[in-house]
């Protein structure tokens, strides 16, 4: 979250979400990002590493899944949805065609809705 800005996470996922809603959307987001491919090794190797360093562990799972389990069916749907499109802004992120930021891909995914 330290990489996204106040303005564009309003903007992706609305006023009305909480600090806790935000996290909860990221952890998700995370906790459906594939694991980085092979060994770390070769022209790629930058990018897997810092792959690996995304991935989710049972803890962020224990985290947010009571308190998600605690909103409202819509609540649940809304947090799936914007999770699910954070995990590909995550893939595009790694994948790094343009050079951008974590906060410009989620902007332009946000531009793409």
């Amino acid at each position: 979250m330290e990489e996204l800005t106040e303005m564009t996470m309003r903007r992706a996922w609305g006023e009305d979400k909480t600090l806790e809603d935000r996290r909860m959307i990221v952890a998700f987001g995370l906790l459906a990002y594939p694991p980085p491919k092979g060994g770390g090794r070769g022209s790629g190797s930058v990018r897997e590493k810092t792959r690996a360093k995304l991935r989710p562990t049972k803890r962020l799972y224990e985290r947010f899944i009571h308190p998600l389990e605690e909103k409202s069916p819509f609540h649940q749907e809304e947090i799936g949805w914007y999770s699910a499109e954070f995990e590909e802004v995550l893939i595009a992120a790694a994948e790094d065609e343009f050079g951008w930021t974590l906060d410009e891909y989620l902007q332009f995914a946000v531009d793409q809705r």
